[in-house]
């Protein structure tokens, strides 16, 4: 949440919040890694903390959380999200509800890391691993939408 209020302040032009909230941030991201706590929800994080340091002309600090993210999303093994697929009749279908949603969000998380990478490396040297560019057979996420549903924009 601490990156979410940096990035909040960011925008609304809150410079006198943002110095103590990007040091609550980076604060929380070294506890959460070194606890090994949801680390799906750290992915999002360094995204977006990567992301405000972009913003901020501070390019190596930027690709350093960002190459945390990939690196962490990789061994997640994030980038090979499969939906469920369940062979039992819909009423049954019914109770596996959050497996469902947790695939969506994991999935999610790797298109914005995916997508963020693609974003930045576009301006800088910071890309995915050679092995990881679209198309590529190694990834095999879809994107997190149920099928016959339009993607949001």
């Amino acid at each position: 949440m601490s990156v979410i209020y940096l990035l909040g302040s960011f925008f609304a032009g809150l410079k006198s919040l943002e110095r103590q909230l990007l040091e609550q941030t980076l604060h929380d991201v070294a506890r959460i890694l070194h606890n090994q706590e949801q680390l799906v929800d750290m992915v999002q994080a360094l995204c977006l903390l990567a992301e405000y340091f972009y913003f901020n002309n501070r390019d190596i600090e930027g690709s350093r959380h960002l190459n945390a993210a990939k690196r962490l999303a990789l061994e997640l093994r994030l980038h090979q999200v499969t939906p469920p697929t369940f062979l039992y009749d819909v009423e049954f279908q019914s109770d596996f509800g959050p497996w469902d949603s947790e695939w969506q969000e994991q999935a999610a998380v790797f298109w914005q890391m995916f997508m963020v990478d693609s974003l930045w490396s576009a301006t800088n040297d910071c890309s995915l691993q050679a092995d990881l560019e679209f198309p590529c057979p190694n990834i095999t996420t879809p994107f997190p939408i149920e099928d016959g549903l339009d993607p949001v924009c």
